[in-house]
């Protein structure tokens, strides 16, 4: 009973039908059931004395021998068994032509709570009771339309036969039957509709990969609108996975490329940082080698730097303590006619001494005058003192000028 467990269905799925079935068509009384069917039949009688009851005796015995299978009702939903028990009854009621009347719906009902009562189970006197009923001629039709494929199916799964004829034909016939259901009912009842596609799918599960001689397809059975719009639905759902995916995979290459972006801009970023870095430092290197081209050198072949520093002055004035002092060149002025040597004299005296004072120092840039001094020395000790003394205190003058002026590139 794993697979009829619960369900309340007016239509058995197939595993209850094949269940159900082989224990409810044989009627089997067993050891004690005559004598449960006796003493029901008894209390039967004395209520209804005025209706001929040898003619239900025939149901009593099926009523008797699919209630004697406690099993079925105890694993699954009773009503399940019951249902089908009221199916058998109809069925035999419709082929004696005693359908028709409701009285005799009523002795059988009356007869299931006697049988339980003569089991000394009187608290489920009123177990199936309540689904022996006439049923409607449409509903007992397509009972007995399903049961009967349910019947074919099994026929072909019990006969192993290869390319047995009798089998092709009974899967034709299922297959016809099938289509013809679906477009009759498939507006109007649901429930039935289910059982037939869940009955398909079996078919196609077990038979047609099996049963390649019959040539019959799982497209052979049309489908239903149920299954249309199923299809319809998974097609959407599968369209709309997919559109998911296209969407994600398009956002993935669109950050992938805003990171290569990013990487790419940040290495243009760096190598124009260190371009512009290498480019001042070749600048620098530019100036510092044209300024120590343009120093002239030293007696001793270095070049002087001069960087000035606060003194102190003498002074009385409280809180002045340091200021820059500015050595200015000595005035080409003071260079007398006939004096050029102690003009020199004087002016390097004046240097030395300005020297000693503010303590000079070499540094990067050459002072103004310090390149007064070199061009003065330089000019002094290579002018021919002759031609000097020769001339005008003037024409000296303007000679000495024109020297410096050479030297210092003026």
């Amino acid at each position: 009973m794993s697979q009829c467990q619960s369900g309340s269905d007016t239509y058995l799925n197939y595993y209850c039908y094949e269940l159900l079935k082989p224990k409810f068509d044989n009627i089997n009384l067993g050891l004690y059931g005559p004598g449960y069917l006796a003493k029901a039949r008894e209390q039967i009688t004395k209520k209804y004395q005025q209706n001929n009851l040898e003619r239900f005796e025939k149901f009593f015995e099926i009523i008797t021998s699919c209630l004697q299978h406690d099993g079925v009702f105890t694993d699954a939903d009773p009503r399940i068994p019951c249902s089908y028990i009221n199916y058998i009854l109809n069925k035999k009621l419709r082929e004696k032509d005693m359908d028709s009347l409701n009285t005799n719906y009523e002795i059988l009902k009356d007869f299931v709570m006697e049988y339980h009562k003569s089991r000394g189970s009187g608290r489920y006197a009123h177990k199936c009771t309540s689904e022996i009923k006439s049923l409607e001629y449409e509903e007992y039709h397509k009972m007995t339309f399903l049961y009967q494929l349910y019947n074919d199916y099994i026929t072909i799964v019990k006969n192993n036969k290869p390319n047995d004829d009798n089998k092709c034909n009974i899967l034709s016939t299922i297959i016809l039957n099938y289509n013809n259901a679906i477009d009759s009912y498939q507006k109007t009842d649901d429930k039935l509709i289910n059982k037939l596609i869940d009955l398909k799918q079996l078919i196609a599960r077990k038979i047609l990969p099996n049963n390649q001689g019959c040539q019959k397809k799982i497209t052979y059975f049309n489908l239903s609108k149920k299954e249309i719009e199923e299809q319809q639905r998974l097609a959407e759902k599968q369209k709309q996975i997919e559109q998911e995916k296209r969407l994600a995979e398009e956002a993935r290459l669109e950050k992938e490329k805003l990171l290569a972006e990013e990487a790419r801009l940040e290495k243009e970023k760096l190598l124009a940082e260190q371009l512009e870095r290498e480019k001042r430092l070749a600048e620098q290197l530019e100036r510092e080698k044209r300024l120590a081209e343009a120093v002239p050198l030293d007696s001793e072949g270095q070049q002087r730097h001069l960087q000035t520093r606060p003194v102190r002055l003498e002074s009385n004035v409280q809180g002045q303590r340091y200021q820059v002092q500015y050595v200015q060149p000595p005035s080409l002025l003071h260079i007398q006619e006939g004096g050029i040597e102690e003009s020199y004299k004087s002016s390097q005296s004046f240097g030395e001494s300005e020297h000693s004072e503010i303590k000079m120092e070499q540094s990067q840039d050459q002072g103004v005058l310090g390149q007064m001094q070199n061009a003065f020395s330089s000019i002094v000790q290579n002018v021919d003192p002759a031609p000097v003394l020769g001339v005008s205190g003037g024409m000296g003058v303007l000679f000495i000028l024109f020297k410096v002026f050479k030297v210092l590139k003026l």
